[in-house]
């Protein structure tokens, strides 16, 4: 497992990677909220609510997972 925290005036990006079974393809949040899979789904509200972003999907070498997820360190208003 790999976890990687990279900062810069705007946003903070957190990037996770494992070397474990993986994802077949990028996964939809909003299908694992339809079917009840709130984990990863819940996460990803919250990360939405405070204006970031979350992606799963295959680790870029395709062993594994990558988790990143980019939160703004301003909101506008």
């Amino acid at each position: 497992v790999s976890v990687a925290v990279h900062a810069t005036g705007e946003a903070v990006t957190l990037t996770v990677v494992d070397d474990g079974a993986g994802v077949g393809s990028a996964v939809d949040l909003a299908r694992l909220a339809r079917e009840g899979r709130m984990g990863l789904a819940g996460m990803g509200e919250r990360i939405a609510a405070l204006g970031g972003t979350m992606t799963l999907a295959p680790a870029p070498d395709g062993a594994g997972t990558m988790l990143r997820v980019i939160l703004p360190l301003h909101t506008a208003g």
